[in-house]
């Protein structure tokens, strides 16, 4: 079999930007894709300053292709409502948008593109694509928060890691979007939270993540939870009750491993480079996700291009990493619960400033 260089599975945004990389790098790269269309993915689409920064690096105008900015908090949480200010400035796009507009690049960059490309197993110096086995020298493992065969992550063992992970975007009145300029808004409930942030114009994207106890707790119906959320986030009730749902259902993933950090696997194998969410996951409350993806992928292609080794990248990737993931776990943990949710957004409530601090000791990069 003839090699195909290095492949990338998934085609997402840290697999287009590592393949982006890859390519600008002068490697001959193939990136996998099951989609043969780019679709809205469970995310925030929250870029932080550091995660705008690295798509700039890559080539990418977020001014060209509408991204709107950020750089005010509201904290819904204990019957209160405490605004603030972010550390810098923070940029909203879609998922679906971006990543087209990176695969894009990275084509014409040189590296392939296959679409509707399903890899259904990898092992030690090749894929399966159904029946097909195609050869590789380097694999790089970009299936967002999907195991593939061959190459499962450990299993989740705490509940509260355990999350089940729902998007939907709606369309709220003028008025409604003119309070939500510029601004993300945290909703802390029993057993999760909730992100909503403007979009464009006139589109909100509105993004849950809680523990199965909870979304069980709510008959696995999208419409009561949002009631539930309503009850203990009011200032949510207008874009939940009257805002315009734009699709029929919200989009969903289930067994999200938050917590999950690569350089912490035991036997994990050498011949497989992981990025993104297959990489490490942290909460999402921390708006880093995107970023540590975008980062990912160049440390990866910096690791590739001077010839170091896969445990060399894991190593980097834990000297980035490592410190802002425990940070944002710990401030997940303090909302988790009712008690310590209602003292410390009463004292953030008297120390406004300490919401500033909180995203600045969570960043990457």
């Amino acid at each position: 079999m003839t090699s195909l260089g290095t492949v990338v599975i998934g085609g997402g945004l840290a697999g287009s930007a590592t393949a982006l990389a890859l390519a600008k790098r002068g490697h001959r790269v193939t990136v996998f894709e099951r989609d043969p269309v780019p679709r809205d993915k469970v995310c925030g689409e929250f870029l932080s300053h550091e995660g705008c920064r690295e798509l700039e690096a890559l080539g990418l105008d977020l001014n060209r292709l509408g991204a709107e900015p950020v750089d005010r908090i509201r904290l819904l949480a204990g019957g209160r409502n405490v605004p603030g200010r972010l550390p810098f400035e923070a940029m909203t796009i879609s998922r679906r948008r971006l990543d087209h507009e990176l695969r894009c690049l990275a084509s014409e960059a040189g590296a392939e593109i296959r679409l509707g490309a399903r890899v259904t197993a990898a092992s030690e110096g090749e894929i399966r694509l159904g029946g097909e086995r195609i050869a590789a020298d380097t694999i790089v493992l970009a299936s967002g928060k999907l195991d593939l065969r061959g190459s499962r992550r450990r299993p989740v063992v705490s509940e509260d890691h355990d999350r089940i992970g729902l998007k939907m975007h709606y369309r709220p009145g003028d008025d409604i979007m003119a309070t939500l300029r510029r601004t993300i808004v945290l909703c802390f409930f029993e057993g999760g939270y909730a992100g909503l942030v403007p979009m464009d114009a006139d589109t909100c994207n509105f993004s849950i993540a809680l523990t199965r106890l909870a979304w069980t707790a709510s008959g696995h119906d999208y419409a009561r939870l949002c009631q539930t959320i309503s009850a203990e986030c009011p200032e949510l009730a207008d874009v939940l009750r009257d805002g315009n749902a734009l699709w029929p259902h919200p989009a969903a993933i289930g067994h999200v491993p938050y917590g999950y950090r690569v350089w912490d696997e035991p036997g994990s194998p050498d011949w497989l480079w992981r990025v993104g969410d297959q990489a490490a996951v942290t909460p999402s409350l921390s708006g880093t996700g995107m970023t540590m993806a975008l980062l990912g992928a160049r440390v990866l292609a910096e690791c590739l291009t001077e010839g170091r080794s896969q445990q060399t990248y894991t190593r980097r990737l834990r000297q980035s990493f490592a410190r802002p993931m425990w940070r944002a776990e710990q401030v997940d943990a303090l909302f988790r619960k009712r008690w310590p949710r209602r003292a410390v957004s009463h004292l953030v409530e008297r120390i406004p400033g300490l919401l500033t601090l909180s995203a600045r000791v969570t960043r990457i990069g």
